[in-house]
């Protein structure tokens, strides 16, 4: 069950929320102090509190007094909106500086003069004046405005994720005026704040631009919960792109900068050149004038005084165009000189003709005293026109190579800016593939999900952070028919069993304030009015300081498994119950078995010693009648009495086997690593063999083995005489005595090939006084093999045996590998 979900501030990380408290609280309060110190230095005309150094534009005391009011604001914000009793401190400083800002933008715009310049104070003698003196500069009017309508929507009670987007962008917007201001003073963009029409930003001015719009632009991504979702190659690729076209931007300001600098500097350079002409030009007019009057004297040839005249124009408008030129101003104090010694000779000769004295102006005219002044006045001009000229070849080489390099900076970065981007665009593009694939597969593994838990009869939940719920909750509602008003905040509880809804209820509470896991079973009333069991639990989805983002959870039907479980113990007690009267059942009977064994083996132990002293009785007394009365005894009297001693003697031997028999079951076995090939040697020693049969018998490599050897002994004894026995009526006796390994166990095997057997009767093999061969035939007792089963038994082995008539046998025995014994 999914419920729909609001964004709100809880769902801010409190790591977040701590460190947007100490950014808002640095920068407000550096916000405040550069406000504070400005309308300082205003109230007290400290020009350096107001321009931070000569020369750079002032800040303005609308735009300290804004600032002051944005800081106190931004001290104020907060990353998770809150309510107090100063609240309203925050929205309304941001509302009155941008008040402040809106009126001045006006005044630019619409031509208003709400007075708030001189309201506090006027500008002062010390600042960069221009048309509008007092006046806060646009741009920093236009920042001033943008940033505080941002902290407007920041600071709102009415969280909506459009008001994050909206303060974001209008901090973005401070921010980059904050920049571009404070770029000016680094020469990168072309504004001179120096000089123009309009007020300018000052430098102090930017800087807190940026930083106001650096803290909202932060506020505003905290706040909307944003992260980078996308790759690095994306980001770097992006942002390089970017700076590559800012640099672009800033190379065309640049290059268009220079050159209407250097068309300036070229048109500045013709108007000197052409000053300088109209100063030649009026002097050789003078000079003419001059002699014209001393010839004619006619009054009207003294014209050129008009003339001179325009000289000393002409001569002060080149000392204002080259003002900025040391060397053109020393050669103007020189032409001065001169122009003021042509005046005086000039006058001089006029004097000389107007008093009658014509013979003496032409005297003062042949001397060529005027021409000389005038040749070096010309001589003046014509370096100041080749400093002129030589300047006007600077500037246009300088232009030209400003041009080669724009010419080469331009196709080429915006070529690496379209390469960066195009990468950033695949990049993005295979992003996004990858993107739209999980998110496929996340929708399929949602909803094969989904289908799972429908099919296995699971109601899904879920609540918000505090344990209520506030949507619909589709899988509840369908089983217990309560509506989706119903259901809110704890009311879904009433569809649970009276007995049931406390404990429940309690449970829950305590799952939500621990932050654990909620595990519990209750009754749930359907909506046809029926209960049934529900094993529920539920688990706290949290963020990335663990704090509780929601509860999600499920209810699993467990009516009819409690019921299969109830009928699945009952019959486990029943079984549990018969198995405690069969276990008890084997006890007694093999306690009655153990008591019989005994019984049977202290009367197998006690027959055999009473049969023994009758036996050697019978055995001697027979020898004795034998030895005294055989040579008065016929042949069948002695026959008869042989018969007798080797019956009593084969007596004697099934009694010596049977009490052998007897004894393997209480013997003590005491295990040790045993050298199997190193025992079977004895044993054939021990037999002794006949020497003509020694190469008959074959040993190949045994494995060792852990048992009691003393036993393990009496296995080879009996299976070797066995062979030996066996094959004792062939022509050609063999015996093979060998090991395999099988399953982790060894194999040991005894093969001849003597008379062999009837393998329908191999059962009877290892039975007691068991034998498939008459006495005639083979000696024996048949209690050798059955000793064997029983040796290899307590070891933990078996045996078996192979074998055809007059084909020989071949008996195996196994037992574990020592590893296996020691592990």
């Amino acid at each position: 069950m999914l419920t729909t979900e609001s964004f709100t501030p809880a769902r801010v990380s409190s790591n977040h929320v701590r460190s947007g408290h100490r950014l808002h609280s640095v920068t407000g309060i550096t916000l405040i102090m550069v406000g504070a110190i400005v309308l300082i230095g205003w109230f007290f005309d400290i020009g350096l509190l107001k321009a931070i150094r000569p020369g750079f534009a002032s800040m303005k005391a609308t735009t300290a007094l804004g600032l002051l009011l944005s800081g106190i604001a931004l001290w104020r914000l907060r990353v998770t909106a809150s309510a107090g009793s100063l609240s309203w401190l925050g929205p309304a400083c941001a509302s009155a500086a941008a008040l402040i800002a809106l009126l001045t933008l006006g005044n630019y715009v619409a031509g208003w003069h709400p007075g708030l310049d001189n309201l506090l104070v006027s500008d002062s003698a010390q600042a960069i004046h221009r048309e509008n003196p007092a006046h806060m500069s646009p741009s920093s009017a236009s920042a001033m405005l943008f940033g505080n309508v941002a902290l407007i929507l920041l600071a709102s009670l009415n969280v909506r994720r459009w008001r994050f987007a909206a303060a974001g962008s209008l901090s973005t917007v401070t921010l980059l005026l904050g920049m571009f201001g404070a770029a000016a003073y680094a020469d990168l963009v072309p504004i001179d704040y120096t000089r123009g029409q309009a007020t300018g930003m000052a430098l102090h001015s930017a800087l807190a631009f940026v930083i106001l719009g650096s803290a909202g632009l932060h506020c505003s991504w905290v706040r909307a919960g944003w992260r980078w979702s996308i790759g690095a190659p994306v980001i770097v690729g992006s942002v390089l792109g970017m700076l590559v076209l800012v640099g672009l931007s800033l190379e065309s300001f640049r290059s268009i900068r220079n050159s209407v600098e250097n068309a300036r500097a070229v048109e500045h350079t013709q108007e000197i050149r052409t000053v300088i002409s109209e100063l030649n030009a009026a002097y050789a007019i003078t000079l003419s004038g001059e002699r014209g009057f001393v010839i004619t004297g006619h009054e009207h040839l003294l014209s050129p005084v008009t003339g001179n005249g325009q000289a000393l124009r002409s001569e002060r408008r080149l000392r204002e165009l080259t003002a900025v030129n040391p060397a053109q101003q020393a050669r103007l104090n020189k032409l001065h000189a001169l122009a003021q010694q042509k005046l005086e000779f000039f006058t001089h000769v006029v004097d000389e003709r107007r008093a009658g004295r014509t013979e003496s102006a032409v005297r003062l005219v042949e001397s060529g005293r005027g021409q000389a002044l005038v040749d070096a006045i010309y001589a003046v001009t014509r370096e100041m026109d080749r400093e002129e000229q030589k300047l006007l070849a600077q500037r246009r080489a300088k232009l030209a190579i400003s041009i080669e390099r724009t010419l080469f900076i331009l196709p080429t970065g915006t070529l690496v800016a379209l390469a960066l981007f195009l990468g950033a665009l695949l990049h993005l593009n295979a992003e996004v593939t990858e993107r739209r694939r999980v998110t496929a597969t996340i929708g399929e593994s949602e909803a094969r999900y989904r289908s799972l838990v429908r099919a296995t009869s699971q109601i899904v939940w879920q609540t918000d952070a505090t344990g209520r719920v506030n949507g619909p909750l589709p899988d509840w509602q369908a089983f217990t028919g309560q509506t989706d008003q119903e259901v809110q905040q704890l009311g879904w509880a009433n569809a649970l069993h009276p007995d049931d809804t406390v404990r429940s209820l309690e449970a829950w509470t305590q799952a939500v304030n621990a932050k654990a896991m909620f595990v519990v079973d209750y009754r749930i009333r359907s909506s046809e009015g029926n209960y049934r069991s529900f094993l529920v639990r539920g688990v706290p989805v949290l963020n990335a300081d663990d704090s509780v983002r929601e509860w999600v959870g499920t209810c699993a039907d467990v009516t009819d498994s409690r019921r299969v479980e109830a009928e699945r113990t009952r019959a486990e007690a029943e079984i549990l119950q018969l198995n405690t009267r069969l276990d008890q059942r084997v006890i007694e009977r093999t306690a009655q078995l153990e008591a019989a064994n005994r019984e049977l083996e202290a009367f197998t132990y006690s027959v055999s010693h009473d049969l023994r002293a009758p036996l050697r009785g019978i055995d001697s007394f027979s020898r004795m009648v034998i030895e005294d009365y055989g040579p008065t005894l016929d042949d069948e009297g002695r026959r008869m009495l042989n018969v007798v001693r080797s019956e009593s003697q084969r007596m004697g031997r099934l009694i010596d086997d049977l009490l052998a028999f007897s004894r393997v079951g209480r013997l003590e076995m005491r295990r040790q690593s045993i050298d199997m090939t190193d025992l079977v040697l004895n044993v054939v020693h021990k037999l002794d063999i006949a020497p003509e049969r020694h190469d008959q018998v074959r040993i190949l490599p045994l494995p060792n083995v852990s048992g009691d050897r003393n036993l393990i002994q009496q296995v080879w004894v009996n299976l070797l005489t066995n062979a030996l026995k066996f094959s004792s009526h062939k022509a050609s006796p063999m015996i093979e005595i060998g090991a395999l390994a099988a399953d982790g166990t060894s194999v040991y095997y005894v093969k001849d090939n003597g008379a062999g057997f009837d393998p329908r009767y191999v059962h009877k093999l290892f039975g007691v006084f068991q034998r498939l061969h008459t006495e005639e035939e083979f000696e024996g007792t048949g209690v050798g093999l059955a000793l064997v089963q029983r040796i290899v038994q307590r070891h933990g082995g078996t045996v078996r045996a192979e074998g055809d008539v007059n084909k020989g046998a071949t008996f195996y025995f196994t037992l574990p590998n020592l590893q296996e014994l020691d592990a």
